[in-house]
């Protein structure tokens, strides 16, 4: 009688243990589909009980999430950094030639000059990228 008494409050707290961890992976289930649509602000709560691995499975979701977050602000950054950088040269080269156009400035040495060395800041602008976009693909070679 005994033996059946442990075995049933065994199954219990087994099937406690399932339906907390059921629930938690329902939830984990909902928010991967948000990231999925690109919503990287979710978070599962870790759950204080219930089975270790599914803590674990809790935990490395969460931490995938915010790096996931931490990447998508890090290429928003790069990416208004990068327009900007490159928007500033082509101000200059389009004033400049406008200029020109419009007899301001005569298209003489020193007026091509500036606008030579700003393509030459576009073209520096242009390899830094490309290097990056090497980089983050994994195809960079180093040379040393």
């Amino acid at each position: 009688m005994i033996a059946v008494i442990v075995v049933v409050a065994a199954l219990v707290a087994l099937s406690r243990g399932l339906r907390r961890s059921a629930g938690t992976l329902d939830a984990l289930l909902d928010e991967t589909a948000r990231v999925e649509a690109g919503d990287y602000s979710v978070r599962v709560p870790v759950p204080e009980r219930g089975m270790r691995p599914v803590r674990q499975l809790v935990r490395g979701f969460d931490t995938m999430v915010e790096r996931l977050e931490r990447d998508e602000d890090q290429r928003r950054t790069l990416l208004n950094d990068v327009s900007h950088e490159l928007r500033t040269p082509l101000t200059v080269i389009a004033g400049n030639l406008e200029a020109m156009v419009d007899g301001v400035h005569a298209a003489d040495e020193a007026h091509l000059t500036a606008i030579i060395e700003e393509t030459r800041v576009m073209e520096r602008l242009i390899d830094d990228l490309r290097t990056v976009a090497l980089s983050e693909a994994g195809t960079l070679q180093l040379h040393r």
